[in-house]
C-alpha cells in the first residue's frame, strides 16, 4: 500500500511539473465560457501516453492479484469451515470488491480510448474536459454508494 501511495504522488507531481511547465491558454467557447488548453510538445504527449499505459498495466495487475488473493484466501476459508453457507456480510463484500474493480477497469480503459485511440477528442476541448470531469467524479463518488447499498450497517447509520 506504501508503494502504491508513493506512486500515486510521484505521478501526480510528475504531470503537475510538466503542466505548469507548458505553455496554457483560455479558451472561449461559442457560450461565452472558458476553459483551459495545455499546448504540450511531442516529447510531453508521448510522456503522458507512457504513464497512461503504464498506469493501467499496472491498475489491472493491482485488479488481477488481488482478484487471485481473494480466491486463494476464499478457498483456505472454505476447507477451514464446515461447509455452513458464506453469510450476507461476506457476500457484500464480494459485491463491493468485485464492483470497485469493475469501476476501475472501466475507468482506465476509458481513459485509454481517450488518450490513445481517440486521439481527434483533443479538437473538441470542451467535450474532452466535461467527459473527462465527469468521470472522475463518477469514479470516486461510486464507492460510498457501494456501501449504502450492500451494507446493512452503513444504511442504519445514515
Amino acid at each position: 500500500i506504501i508503494a502504491l501511495s508513493i506512486y500515486q504522488l510521484a505521478i501526480s507531481a510528475a504531470v503537475g511539473v510538466i503542466g505548469a511547465a507548458s505553455e496554457a491558454s483560455w479558451i472561449s467557447d461559442d457560450d461565452g465560457g472558458f476553459y483551459p488548453q495545455l499546448h504540450l510538445s511531442e516529447r510531453g504527449k508521448m510522456w503522458f501516453c507512457g504513464v497512461l499505459i503504464f498506469s493501467v498495466v499496472f491498475i489491472l495487475a493491482i485488479c488481477c492479484t488481488y482478484a487471485v488473493a481473494y480466491a486463494k484466501l476464499r478457498k483456505q476459508m472454505q476447507s477451514i469451515t464446515t461447509g455452513a453457507p458464506p453469510d450476507k456480510a461476506e457476500r457484500s463484500l464480494t459485491y463491493i470488491a468485485i464492483l470497485t474493480c469493475v469501476v476501475e477497469v472501466v475507468y482506465y480503459a476509458i481513459f485509454a480510448y481517450v488518450f490513445l485511440i481517440a486521439k481527434d477528442v483533443e479538437s473538441d476541448s470542451l467535450s474532452f474536459h466535461f467527459v473527462l470531469a465527469i468521470q472522475c467524479n463518477l469514479t470516486s463518488g461510486v464507492h460510498p454508494y457501494l456501501l449504502l447499498v450492500f451494507s446493512d450497517l452503513a444504511r442504519k447509520a445514515v
